[in-house]
C-alpha cells in the first residue's frame, strides 16, 4: 500500500514547462493551494537537472510532456535516475490514452491534462500526495500485448540515453524535418546534425532516421 502523506508537507516543487505563462500560473496555483515554500521553474530537462545538481531536491516534480530536449518518456527517466524517490506528475495538453499508459507503465504518479479545472487540479494533486495515482476520468487503457509493453520500455530506455541535442533532433525527425531544416531550427551546421543523427541511430539501434521515427511512433512515445 502507498504511504499516505499530508499535502501540507509539500514544501518544494520543481515545474518543468517550456511555456512561461503556464508555468507561472501553475506555480501561483500551487502556492495558493498548498502554501508551497519553494517553487522553481525550468524550461527543459537539462535546466531542470541543473537545478537538481545545485542541491535542489523537490518534494514533487510537475513535468510537461512536450519539451524541446525530450522525446516520449526519456525526460522522465532521466529525472528519476537523479531523484528516484521524488514523485513525478505529467502535465500535457494532449491526453492521449497511449501516452498516459506509457507514463504510468514507467512509474509516473499522475497525468494531468492542462485544461483541468482549478478545483479538479487541487483534488488531483491532493490524491497524488496522499499516495494515490491520478488518471484523467476519460482515460481508457489501450489493449496491448506483454511484448508491446516490453518494446515501449526498451525504446524508452534507449531514448533516455540520448543527449539533449540528440533528443531534440529526434523530435524534429518524427515531424518529418529534413537535415537542413533541423540545422536551421537549431542554428547549427548541417554536418553537425548528421553527426548527431549517426550517434543517435547507434544508441537507438535504428538502421535509418525513418526507422528511428517508426520505432518512436510504434512505441507510442510521441
Amino acid at each position: 500500500m502507498s504511504k499516505r502523506r499530508d499535502t501540507t508537507t509539500i514544501k518544494s516543487v520543481l515545474i518543468i514547462e517550456d511555456h512561461p505563462l503556464y508555468g507561472d500560473a501553475l506555480a501561483e496555483t500551487l502556492t495558493r493551494l498548498f502554501a508551497v515554500q519553494r517553487v522553481k521553474l525550468a524550461t527543459s530537462i537539462l535546466s531542470g537537472l541543473k537545478l537538481i545538481d545545485r542541491n535542489f531536491s523537490p518534494d514533487l516534480i510537475l513535468l510537461d510532456l512536450n519539451l524541446p530536449d525530450s522525446a516520449g518518456t526519456s525526460g522522465y527517466l532521466k529525472l528519476k535516475r537523479r531523484l528516484p524517490n521524488a514523485p513525478v506528475v505529467i502535465i500535457s495538453a494532449h491526453a492521449d490514452n497511449r501516452a498516459i499508459a506509457s507514463f504510468l507503465a514507467v512509474g509516473a504518479v499522475g497525468f494531468i491534462p492542462k485544461n483541468t479545472a482549478r478545483a479538479n487540479l487541487q483534488n488531483a494533486l491532493r490524491d497524488i500526495w496522499n499516495g494515490r495515482i491520478y488518471i484523467p476520468p476519460n482515460f481508457r487503457r489501450p489493449e496491448t500485448k506483454r511484448s508491446d509493453h516490453d518494446i515501449r520500455e526498451q525504446t524508452a530506455q534507449r531514448i533516455s540515453s540520448l543527449t539533449p541535442q540528440q533528443a531534440r533532433i529526434l523530435k524534429y525527425i518524427t515531424k518529418g524535418k529534413l537535415n537542413k531544416e533541423i540545422a536551421f531550427e537549431m542554428s547549427i551546421a548541417e554536418a553537425t546534425v548528421k553527426a548527431h543523427i549517426t550517434a543517435m541511430l547507434g544508441k537507438l539501434g535504428a538502421k535509418s532516421r525513418t526507422h528511428a521515427a517508426m520505432m518512436i511512433k510504434e512505441a507510442s512515445l510521441v
